[in-house]
């Protein structure tokens, strides 16, 4: 299973919502809900500048701790 490493990691550009670890393997959690599905799924709401901005926090994380893996999806 998956620990809970951290939560709401804030850096420059962008938030994760929970960071957890399995093994060596850092998996980063962006929570988006909706109460319904007339303005899109939670993940139509990111755009590619979003994305971006994600994957940079993410390696400012990983820079933060330098010894996990990297699985950037």
């Amino acid at each position: 299973g998956y620990e809970i490493v951290e939560t709401n990691f804030d850096a420059q550009k962008g938030e994760f919502d929970i960071i957890a670890k399995s093994d060596s393997i850092l998996v980063f959690i962006k929570v988006k809900t909706r109460t319904n599905q007339k303005s899109g799924f939670g993940v139509d709401q990111i755009s590619s500048r979003k994305v971006q901005h994600l994957q940079a926090t993410a390696l400012r994380y990983i820079k933060k701790v330098s010894n996990f893996d990297v699985d950037i999806d």
